[in-house]
């Protein structure tokens, strides 16, 4: 019988994190509550990176595309009321309403997607790491 994820595992699969990787292959991991860039390749950077990113020119640091454009957003869950929400969408047609919704969707799917795999690159490099360690312990023994 599989169980109902608790409220805090649910918190920390639903927010959203930066998605700059550095050299090493170890990602940022800041989480993008308060205040998030999103880039024209829809990337999402912290503050930090965003700001390095922005003084290095135009190319993206995840995807490498040149030329992007980034947007600042408050993300913050209390600056998007309920009401403010209701406001903002109930003047949409039905079509505008779903093609919105269906963006913002594919946009957080991507987002999830692109920790899934920099998540899957840092395993693969720890577990390359672990069989070099492993394979020059070896050596060392039979010496």
């Amino acid at each position: 019988m599989q169980h109902a994820p608790d409220s805090s595992s649910m918190a920390a699969f639903s927010t959203l994190r930066c998605n700059w990787s550095g050299q090493d292959g170890k990602g940022c991991q800041n989480t993008a509550d308060d205040v998030r860039w999103i880039t024209s390749c829809q990337h999402i950077l912290c503050e930090e990176h965003a700001k390095v990113t922005y003084e290095s020119g135009d190319v993206c640091p995840v995807c490498k595309t040149e030329g992007i454009r980034m947007v600042k957003t408050a993300a913050t869950r209390e600056s998007r009321s309920r009401a403010c929400r209701e406001l903002c969408l109930g003047g949409l047609l039905p079509s505008e309403l779903m093609s919105t919704v269906s963006r913002g969707i594919n946009f957080w799917v991507f987002q999830k997607a692109q920790e899934h795999a920099q998540r899957n690159k840092r395993c693969a490099q720890l577990e390359q790491r672990e069989q070099n360690i492993t394979r020059n312990v070896e050596e060392r023994s039979e010496e």
